[in-house]
């Protein structure tokens, strides 16, 4: 895994109004009563296991119903085109049916020299969309489709960009579109397992950069973000076994005799 740099706006008041905005409130207990006794303790620990494995997730990870609760990042050099960050109609998946996805044009925004590629070198610059998660420990699959169109009539680019997932600063995989024709979208994903150390309140982010200026034509989508717990952490597990032997030890106490 690779690191990446923790963006600018986490900290201070911005971090706090971030976090207030998109990070859901967390379940508490005092709307439920779980009991007292050995089966209140069972429920107790199945009802602890099953917030663990449930606890990351994705809001509105389809953008079907807009970007919110999505926060936008722009790198310090970097663009997301004349329409800034937003939403599409485009077939990401190449089955005919188009459906709403983020779109960006990204690239850097001022020249780094009065001729770019030739006397200084090439800035890494773009954009991307981030939201906040509650990440338990254990291995967690990780999902985003991407695609890269280059609208005709403009010509071939060498650069249709390169899409990240990060994780709290860790990049966790990676896909680039380096030639890309004129009329042509290119397809692809970023599917990766990973173990997380949590427990951990973190951002997760999905960020495109290309090493050239903004072009006219050139759109990165993004769609179908997906995060997934799949093994949970031993001491989950064990919390779980407890739970169902409590919960067994507490139902044949409650046996009548014969």
């Amino acid at each position: 895994m690779m690191e990446a740099a923790a963006p600018t706006f986490f900290g201070g008041a911005e971090r706090a109004a971030a976090d207030a905005m998109i990070r859901p409130s967390p379940t508490t207990g005092t709307d439920m009563q779980i009991g007292n006794g050995a089966a209140g303790i069972a429920a107790g620990l199945l009802l602890s296991a099953a917030t663990t494995l449930a606890n990351a997730q994705v809001i509105n990870g389809s953008f079907e119903s807009g970007l919110s609760p999505w926060a936008t990042h722009t790198t310090a050099n970097g663009t997301a085109g004349p329409g800034g960050i937003h939403l599409a109609d485009f077939d990401i998946d190449g089955d005919g049916i188009a459906s709403k996805t983020v779109a960006m044009s990204v690239g850097y925004a001022v020249p780094p020299c009065d001729w770019p590629g030739h006397s200084c070198p090439l800035p890494v610059e773009g954009a991307g969309i981030f939201q906040w998660s509650h990440f338990s420990p254990g291995e967690t699959h990780f999902h985003v489709d991407l695609a890269v169109e280059n609208a005709a009539p403009y010509g071939y680019n060498v650069d249709g960009g390169t899409f990240q997932l990060i994780l709290g600063g860790t990049i966790l995989g990676e896909w680039s579109v380096d030639r890309i024709d004129s009329g042509a979208v290119i397809r692809g994903a970023i599917d990766v397992t990973d173990v997380v150390a949590g427990p951990i309140d973190t951002w997760f982010m999905v960020r495109a950069t290309r090493g050239w200026a903004q072009a006219d034509g050139l759109t990165q989508y993004i769609d179908n973000v997906s995060i997934t717990p799949t093994v949970p952490e031993p001491a989950t597990n064990a919390l779980l076994l407890a739970g169902v032997a409590a919960m067994a030890a507490a139902l044949r106490r409650k046996r009548p005799t014969a």
